[in-house]
């Protein structure tokens, strides 16, 4: 169970809050009014702040108390705008948005903040993230998070030391290792080759004698160690 806090006031968006991460079952939340009332908390795996309780100053002033709290924060903000934004970057938060969102941002932006991956340092964010509540794939382009859905991706593919994300028009780079893609994306999306991950509901044709398989009239190799793997997840009628 991950332990979850939340600072605000503001009951209306607590009502809002608990409602849409009741989607997530594996939360826990604790509610709090102020920052020092945290600070005497044991450790929390995400903190969510309501920016309206406490002014940027004393949340900067803080943030090293904070910091034995919990390594990961996220920031709501009623007023949201660039000048804020700044003064608030840096407390290095995993998400910065504005507070009237739908559940649905919520959702995604607490499942997104504690996703396995971003214990990471925030010199080694992820570059790309699986919400398999919505089947989409946030991959991040500069600062920001890009959301694309499954449907999408065509495959993922591995040249000169680099894994890449390819669509219809564009190729993302992505640093992960194909193994976690791998073990992360499946079953959508499974392991054919060393090199490849393939979009299993894009296959067009798969020749097993000569080991090849297409996908948006892209002939790709089909390893012999992956073979059997490709197999186990296909309907086969014969």
């Amino acid at each position: 169970m991950k332990q979850v806090g939340l600072i605000t006031t503001d009951n209306e968006f607590e009502r809002t809050f608990r409602t849409a991460i009741s989607i997530l079952g594996y939360l826990e939340l604790s509610v709090y009014k102020d920052v020092d009332s945290v600070i005497k908390e044991f450790h929390l795996d995400l903190l969510v702040i309501d920016c309206k309780v406490t002014i940027e100053d004393e949340l900067e002033c803080k943030i090293k108390q904070l910091e034995s709290v919990t390594s990961k924060i996220l920031l709501f903000s009623e007023d949201y705008n660039i000048q804020q934004f700044k003064k608030m970057r840096s407390i290095s938060p995993v998400g910065y948005l504005e507070k009237i969102a739908n559940p649905l941002q919520i959702v995604q932006a607490v499942d997104l903040a504690l996703w396995k991956k971003s214990k990471l340092s925030s010199k080694e964010q992820p570059n790309y993230y699986f919400n398999e509540f919505q089947e989409q794939l946030f991959v991040k382009v500069g600062c920001a998070y890009k959301t694309l859905l499954i449907q999408e991706i065509l495959y993922i593919f591995s040249k000169e030391k680099m894994n890449y994300l390819k669509t219809i028009s564009i190729e993302y780079p992505i640093s992960e290792t194909m193994k976690n893609l791998s073990a992360d994306l499946h079953p959508l999306l499974i392991r054919v080759h060393r090199s490849y991950l393939v979009n299993i509901n894009l296959i067009e044709k798969i020749n097993l004698k000569e080991g090849y398989l297409v996908v948006a009239n892209t002939q790709l190799p089909i390893g012999k160690k992956y073979k059997d793997n490709l197999l186990e997840n296909l309907t086969i009628i014969k």
